[in-house]
């Protein structure tokens, strides 16, 4: 392959992946998919392909809008990767300690990508001390159990 037809073709796929990413955003498709378990006050929205903060951010603004803030979350970001800076995890947990809203949930998540569990720990870190709830880990299982305990000595 030319240095032309590469060219070409990565122009391609770049225009390629603006109107999938297009339809994705028209069609209300993201890449986190949220599920609500009102039994068991939990949400789980799960990840695929590229995490970004906006992401993050809808499924905050979404548990907001719902009234389900004070339920468990569990991010389930195995097989995602991250966009995420450092600078965004500081602005997103500023602006989640700055929201006037009650105490919030239980908030696990559960990566194997090492950005994203590198992340995470940084969010949790920056959280701490407003004394949010929130922990990271490898296995889905561990991230369940941490939840259930959080919400039996919590409420």
């Amino acid at each position: 392959m030319t240095n032309e037809e590469c060219t070409a073709f990565m122009t391609r796929l770049n225009r390629l992946v603006q109107e999938i990413d297009t339809v994705r955003k028209g069609r209300g498709l993201h890449r986190l998919q949220t599920v609500a378990d009102r039994a068991r006050m939990r949400l789980v929205a799960t990840g695929e392909g590229n995490i970004t903060v906006s992401d993050l951010r809808a499924v905050v603004d979404q548990q907001l809008a719902d009234g389900t803030w004070r339920y468990g979350l569990l991010y389930d970001f195995i097989g995602a990767t991250a966009a995420v800076t450092a600078t965004e995890m500081r602005a997103l947990a500023a602006h989640i300690e700055a929201l006037p809203s009650p105490k919030r949930g239980p908030v696990a998540v559960v990566t194997e990508h090492p950005a994203l569990f590198g992340m995470a720990r940084m969010y949790s870190m920056l959280t701490e001390a407003a004394g949010l709830r929130f922990q990271v880990f490898r296995d889905r299982p561990s991230a369940e159990h941490w939840l259930d305990e959080q919400q039996l000595i919590h409420g």
